[in-house]
């Protein structure tokens, strides 16, 4: 190119391609290969002045020529390959060739062509597309024993020249160590299916990240323990990218054979000694003298013993009273005593020993005796008992004891409680807090992302990668989420996640109602992707236990409200209760998309405002790979239009979640399209159940072309008048704001999405239709907070209400 107009390809500058006739020894191929041609292109017919003995530079007027072609362009791709090695001077001509290749400037076609190549060289973009990475690798031990604790050290260092960014480690764990805990300085680490990844947004030159990991041996032999590093920008020195710690692990030593006498004892703890009981000391009876005998020779008698002081006067003899035996507790006691009575017998009991004899007690006396007792202690009793009495308890119980007793069982017990019990003594709890999950799982292909707190409200995550129609883990655990998963319909590379906590409300947000007491406020943006790029998101969260006992929350009461931008309103996700520890109780649920979220409690439960019905498959017996719709009805029993929750559910596993508005009073119909692979599954579309068998997919057969056969005409026959039904009225949908979300705090590589098949699964895509209106609708969420230029991010980068 001219260097008066750099973006202008000379008229004498070669094309390509280029055939390649002989091979490196000058012997004809018997066929031609071609090569992509040229590489680069650079700038020619450049003032070179000469610069004379004497200093004084002589411009091309003075007779120096300027350069034109290869021999001008040429010494300048040599001259930035010169600046490249100067600032790597390990690089690889592989690398310094990539540096020069990828940094290129488009100027005519993107990507490559064959007039311009790969673009015109640029100098300080290739050097600053070099990142020069080194990893080390440390255990705190060469030699170990199966058991023993070990810590490993990995320390990555960013040696420049340019800032590294979507750094990442990984350590592929192996069999013969178990990774129990890690942390580090900056980086975000997880592990995933035998896989620790650790990350971090950027890592400027010369600063360095340190990752600690504890882990046991379980094996024994030697150990070669690997931990890699990559980064987007091209590493010089690729060398140093990988580093490992040996272990040579020994056997655990065995124990010698032990008789009886010196087979370890189990320790017990030591009974306290008891206080000594005062006693009254008796003096000693009297003893008669008796005179000595006289010994012979002996001429001088002894002396008589001197009669015995008594200590304390003799008492008369007691005869000891009756030792108060306590009453044993049996069924029977139980049975015949007050419900107080029996309550306070219960809680001194221990727990097994209670539910034991409320197993014997009648289930009308064991419901008055739980409702009495601490909730701690019923929990702790319903957990124990066994299920037969539990489904007799649960059978003859109203529903408002049961929504007072039920949640203070374990959810691992609870949902042993099967399912259609629960849906028919429960009818005004949500299904969801019901019904049992089968959680979905990272894929193990996938890592982990990475996360920077960009300040103390706002955490940013990057996803290295998606495969479509995988889980894949897209946030950690910010409070009070958990964790959030995410199903993408497509392969996509370096996805930004930001949450941003609040305090309070945002001014521009809709009050909540004036009966949810609100636990936490934050926001989930995910730019740079569209709407249709997840299909559902899955999400974990905790609330405190405290907060639960102080505000006298319902544990079934955790909603998890999403708001509606387009229509201004709050729209309640119910949240499924999954587990708890002493401090926490954890929900999980299904979403649409991202927006803000505002997590909330009541003192009671909310009345049901939807009914679903009538939960339909067609075709009933499909085989693999048919398409499946799935329909229901839903109906608004409230008195205003709502926003109802649509959920699919396929073997406990959320499959598809959606949002619609549904007029008050009217009945709406519901339609998802599933593709599913050979075999048995249950579908579950709120409170309604259908088992569902796939067949395998037909052989394909070859009909014969049937032989010509005389022509007959068909006898009509009548057909009867069809009976007009109305159809039911289509869900509305809102409509998207397309108002683009806020620019990033910190400037991040932009997503790059490259589309691939559906894999993952094996299910193909799930599409959610409505009876009349079709098509796909987005939502995003913009709020406004006066004074700052604040943005609330939208759904799903754009998002589904």
């Amino acid at each position: 190119v001219n260097y008066s107009t750099p973006d202008q390809l000379e008229g004498f500058s070669s094309t390509g391609p280029t055939e390649i006739l002989f091979d490196a020894n000058g012997n004809r191929l018997a066929e031609a290969t071609v090569r992509p041609k040229p590489d680069l292109v650079s700038p020619d017919g450049v003032d070179i002045p000469n610069t004379t003995l004497a200093g004084t530079p002589d411009p091309v007027q003075g007779g120096i020529r300027n350069y034109f072609g290869t021999s001008a362009s040429a010494a300048h791709v040599a001259g930035v390959a010169a600046l490249i090695k100067q600032a790597a001077p390990t690089i690889s001509p592989q690398s310094l060739y990539q540096a020069l290749r990828t940094s290129a400037k488009d100027i005519l076609a993107t990507g490559f062509d064959d007039d311009s190549g790969h673009g015109l060289v640029q100098a300080h973009a290739a050097i600053s597309s070099l990142a020069d990475l080194t990893i080390t690798k440390q255990a705190s031990v060469d030699e170990g024993v199966v058991g023993d604790l070990v810590t490993f050290t990995i320390a990555v260092t960013n040696n420049g020249p340019a800032t590294s960014t979507n750094l990442f480690i990984r350590d592929d764990v192996p069999d013969e160590i178990s990774f129990q805990e890690f942390s580090s300085d900056k980086l975000f680490c997880d592990q995933t299916a035998g896989t620790l990844t650790c990350g971090i947004l950027s890592l400027a030159p010369g600063q360095s990240a340190t990752s600690t990991v504890e882990a046991i041996l379980v094996k024994s032999g030697a150990i070669t323990n690997a931990a890699t590093v990559t980064g987007d920008q091209i590493d010089p020195n690729d060398s140093n990218n990988s580093a490992s710690a040996p272990i040579d692990v020994s056997p655990a030593p065995t124990l010698p054979v032990s008789t009886d006498d010196d087979k370890p004892r189990r320790r017990r703890t030591p009974e306290p000694t008891p206080e000594p009981t005062p006693q009254t000391i008796q003096a000693p009876t009297p003893v008669p003298t008796v005179a000595p005998t006289q010994t012979p020779g002996v001429t001088e008698a002894l002396a008589p013993t001197p009669e015995p002081t008594p200590l304390l006067p003799t008492p008369a003899p007691t005869t000891p009273g009756p030792t108060a035996t306590p009453t044993p507790v049996t069924p029977q006691s139980i049975e015949d005593a007050t419900v107080e009575d029996a309550a306070e017998t219960i809680q001194q009991v221990p727990v097994e020993e209670a539910a034991d004899l409320l197993e014997q007690v009648q289930v009308d006396k064991v419901i008055e005796i739980l409702l009495a007792v601490d909730g701690e202690t019923a929990g702790d009793i319903l957990d124990s008992i066994s299920i037969e009495t539990l489904l007799e308890l649960i059978e003859q119980a109203d529903e408002e004891t049961l929504i007072n007793l039920l949640p203070e069982m374990s959810p691992e017990q609870f949902f042993l409680i099967p399912l259609e019990v629960l849906l028919e003594n429960l009818p005004g709890v949500s299904v969801e807090q019901l019904a049992r999950e089968l959680a979905p799982q990272p894929d193990p292909r996938l890592p982990a992302p990475a996360s920077q707190q960009i300040s103390d409200a706002i955490v940013e995550y990057l996803v290295p990668r998606t495969i479509a129609d995988a889980w894949a883990k897209i946030i950690g655990s910010p409070a009070p989420l958990d964790q959030v998963l995410a199903r993408f319909t497509r392969d996509l590379t370096r996805v930004r996640v930001v949450v941003e906590d609040f305090t309070e409300l945002p001014p521009s947000a809709p009050p909540l109602p004036p009966e949810d007491i609100l636990n936490s406020i934050f926001a989930i943006d995910v730019p740079g992707v569209d709407n249709e790029d997840i299909s559902v998101a899955h999400v974990t969260l905790y609330v405190e236990r405290k907060w639960i006992e102080e505000n006298e929350i319902h544990p079934w009461s955790i909603r998890f409200n999403r708001l509606d931008d387009v229509r201004g309103e709050w729209v309640p996700y119910p949240a499924k209760r999954v587990r708890e520890d002493n401090e926490r109780v954890f929900y999980s649920l299904g979403i649409p998309g991202f927006s803000l979220f505002a997590v909330t409690g009541r003192k009671q439960l909310r009345a049901p405002a939807f009914l679903v019905s009538n939960l339909t498959v067609d075709p009933s017996e499909p085989t693999a790979g048919q398409a499946i719709n799935v329909h229901a009805d839903v109906a608004n029993i409230g008195m205003e239009p709502a926003t109802f929750p649509a959920s699919l559910w396929i073997d406990g596993t959320i499959e598809d979640s959606e949002a619609f508005l549904v007029s008050a009073g009217q009945t709406a119909e519901l339609a998802f399209t599933i593709v599913l692979p050979a075999g048995s599954y249950q579908l579950r579309v709120d409170r309604l159940l259908r088992q569902l068998e796939v067949g395998p997919e037909p052989e394909a057969v070859v009909t014969p072309r049937p032989s010509p056969t005389p022509t007959r005409t068909a006898t009509p026959t009548a057909t009867p008048t069809p009976t007009t039904t109305p159809p039911p009225l289509a869900l509305a949908r809102s409509e998207p704001s397309p108002t683009p979300l806020a620019p990033p705090p910190t400037p991040l590589t932009e997503v790059a999405a490259s589309p691939s098949p559906p894999g993952g699964n094996g299910r193909g895509p799930l599409f959610v239709a409505l009876a009349v209106v079709a098509g796909v609708l987005a939502t995003a969420l913009v709020v406004g907070m006066a004074g700052n230029g604040f943005r609330m991010p939208g759904a799903r980068g754009g998002g589904v209400a």
